[in-house]
């Protein structure tokens, strides 16, 4: 009777109205082909905004880097291998990073652009894909679901050169990949998936620097009677939450507070990306089940559902008082081709 009640009071607390933001063309759009495991991310750095696609072509990707400047895009050079699907992107110290998947099975997770050229990583034995590149403590980390020899890693230091250990994230219970890490409270956590054998208190990891390992704080589930096990992380207005990152029916943000996971509103799509625009934060995804929504944002009481928004979003970011948002697989907004990239000021 009591979790009956206490969903009932949440329900309440976190109904909000729909909301609706009026979009715009970003120049020329991208030159973005859809295919089959066609991804699009997106990164900001000195005041432009960096965006990373593939195109399928047959069995051959071509994976191009974009930049706009507020005017128009420039590209960077393409890069040198047929096989590299990009899946994340960061820029940092004037050097691009992108993570992804090899299809070639040649264990280049991790390309960098140094301003010259492009050149892959990899090292010895090295399998899987990455799909989040980030930092922490001025170290490159790589996540994703990264296997080297024998020992599954998931995430990994990249030192320019190498790719070295990062704690035991696995822990004694099974994960599958790692979606992203953040900072909170001066602390590092990543988000995981955890797998169907393993329950949502396996998916959050949070690390200790002392003893270079991860634990599992969150043990308790408030607010709803079910879960996926795969999480991602996000910090806003001084607080930690976890949207699930693959969901099988609806997905669910929560707040992260001690041990426990406290519903805090459902989103009609997956979360693949998330920004802070004008105070509110905005999370976009592919809609869940035969949905329509792709854009929800959350002002730390509700969300809402974003209406009229871009369809199958991969990424969003927010510079200069303008929303930005981008996606893989559908170009066409209310009978105009935006070619995969829409931009909306504040209003």
């Amino acid at each position: 009777m009591t979790k009956y009640l206490l969903k009932i009071s949440v329900f309440i607390l976190t109904a909000t109205a729909t909301y609706a933001q009026v979009w715009h063309p970003v120049g020329n759009g991208l030159g973005l082909i859809p295919g089959f495991k066609t991804h699009v991310s997106s990164d900001i750095y000195n005041g432009e905004v960096y965006v990373a696609y593939s195109n399928k072509l047959g069995p051959s990707y071509n994976t191009i880097v974009e930049v706009w400047n507020g005017v128009s895009w420039n590209s960077l050079p393409a890069l040198p291998s047929s096989s590299f699907s990009a899946r994340d992107i960061l820029v940092v110290n004037d050097t691009v990073y992108l993570a992804g998947d090899d299809v070639s099975n040649n264990g280049v997770i991790l390309y960098t652009f140094d301003g010259m050229g492009w050149t892959g990583h990899t090292t010895t034995n090295l399998q899987g894909w990455a799909t989040y590149v980030g930092q922490y403590n001025g170290d490159i980390i790589v996540g994703g679901a990264i296997t080297v020899g024998s020992i599954e890693k998931y995430l990994v230091k990249f030192d320019g050169t190498n790719f070295l250990p990062f704690g035991n994230i696995e822990g004694t219970t099974s994960i599958n990949q790692v979606y992203n890490t953040v900072v909170f409270n001066n602390e590092l956590y990543a988000g995981t998936g955890s797998g169907t054998s393993s329950s949502f208190t396996d998916a959050i990891r949070k690390y200790d620097t002392v003893s270079d390992s991860w634990s599992s704080p969150v043990q308790f589930l408030q607010g709803t009677s079910s879960t996926s096990n795969d999480f991602k992380l996000i910090t806003y207005n001084g607080k930690l939450y976890a949207a699930e990152a693959s969901p099988t029916v609806n997905t669910e943000l929560f707040e992260v507070k001690g041990d426990s996971l406290l519903l805090a509103g459902q989103i009609d799509h997956t979360v693949s990306d998330f920004t802070i625009f004008n105070s509110i934060l905005y999370m976009v995804g592919d809609p869940v089940m035969s949905g329509t929504i792709s854009m929800s944002r959350y002002n730390g009481v509700g969300v809402s559902p974003v209406l009229g928004s871009p369809a199958n979003l991969g990424a969003v970011e927010s510079i200069n008082n303008k929303l930005y948002t981008f996606s893989a697989k559908a170009d066409i907004l209310n009978g105009l081709d935006y070619n995969y990239a829409f931009q909306s000021a504040l209003n």
